[in-house]
């Protein structure tokens, strides 16, 4: 329930990201003999919910959902591993109503499915461990380049230099990372 919550927050007005740059080799803390039993009980329980559920869910993200179904990508979210650049419903309202409404014509399937997704990576990313000028490749074929920087003068993480990562937690899903971002980003040139 409280994953459920931090979604439902960041879609509905979440601030901005304020991370710090951690460790470059992405190790985890814990020693390579740690078992299940020496785990703490959060770390047992594997997500229930996909990325899928969660956006289903949620009413922050209606024209994101619409839009994965309209390209015929309606189980995007539900492959395993990935990482979604998920704009809201207020992401997509900065763009002119009419560009939403073309993308949808049956004609522009083909533009509208490379559009979304250039907004999936089939693996997970830690954000943590973003450096600037990081290139991530997405399912699309294209890469989205990474900037790290300041946003009212907290860390901020940067995709492509405008489209700035939201999400003040993490979602925890069993498929892989949310990172809601500011507005949809554009298919390069």
């Amino acid at each position: 329930m409280l994953v459920v919550a931090l979604f439902l927050a960041t879609a509905c007005g979440g601030g901005e990201k304020k991370s710090e740059t951690g460790n470059d080799d992405g190790a985890s803390a814990a020693p390579a003999d740690t078992t299940q039993a020496e785990k703490p009980a959060a770390a047992q329980q594997k997500p229930a919910q996909s990325l899928h559920d969660l956006g289903a869910g949620n009413p922050g993200f209606t024209t994101l959902m619409g839009l994965l179904e309209a390209a015929g990508m309606e189980n995007a979210l539900k492959d395993d591993p990935i990482t979604v650049f998920a704009p809201t419903n207020d992401a997509f309202a900065q763009l002119d109503p009419s560009t939403i409404s073309a993308l949808q014509k049956p004609e522009n399937k083909e533009k509208l499915k490379a559009l979304l997704e250039y907004h999936f990576l089939d693996y997970k990313i830690s954000l943590d461990t973003l450096k600037d000028g990081t290139q991530l490749q997405t399912r699309q074929g294209s890469m989205i380049t990474v900037k790290v920087g300041k946003y009212n003068g907290n860390p901020a993480v940067y995709f492509n230099d405008d489209v700035l990562f939201i999400t003040p937690n993490d979602p925890d899903v069993s498929n892989g990372i949310a990172l809601i971002i500011s507005k949809p980003l554009s298919l390069p040139e």
